[in-house]
């Protein structure tokens, strides 16, 4: 399964936020392309950690007739996500109970690794954290169906992170 459009624009929003080192969020959405109609969703998750306010085209939204996905479809792809992680590890852990060097093993995309690497270090992630981060982005790998992580992975595990 391929990384769909909305994860993409998310990755490349986070990658903004996270590698922008001269201007604050504003500007990261300047770099983005004053995309607003296609970050809306983006920044409603992210918006509400970091103070920021997105003005949502709310004819937009109530017109989105998208059809979310049932209870079942969503139980099978745990369930082959949950095969892919006993399929890579027949005798060891599965994804939420990897240690630090079976993590490092883990097929790590070059813009995922850079991403993690500057929100690493913006956020003053421990290493605990970071890990934390790369178990929750391998299970979403798994998820997607992809044998390595990717930047949106990544980018979508970052948001699962508590803060405070």
């Amino acid at each position: 399964m391929r990384v769909g459009a909305h994860e993409a624009v998310l990755a490349h929003a986070v990658r903004a936020v996270f590698l922008d080192r001269a201007g604050g969020l504003e500007d990261a959405v300047v770099a983005v392309g004053r995309r607003l109609d296609a970050i809306a969703l983006v920044f409603d998750r992210l918006g509400r950690r970091a103070g920021v306010i997105v003005a949502a085209q709310a004819g937009e939204l109530l017109r989105n007739t998208a059809v979310a996905e049932s209870s079942a479809v969503v139980r099978e792809r745990v369930l082959r996500a949950r095969e892919r992680q006993r399929e890579r590890r027949p005798q060891g852990p599965l994804n939420g109970a990897l240690t630090g060097p079976q993590l490092r093993r883990e097929p790590l995309a070059v813009a995922g690794q850079t991403l993690l690497e500057a929100a690493a270090e913006r956020l003053q992630l421990s290493g605990r954290a970071i890990h934390r981060v790369l178990r929750v982005a391998r299970t979403i790998a798994d998820l997607d169906e992809c044998s390595g992580i990717e930047e949106a992975h990544v980018a979508e595990a970052l948001q699962y992170r508590e803060s405070g």
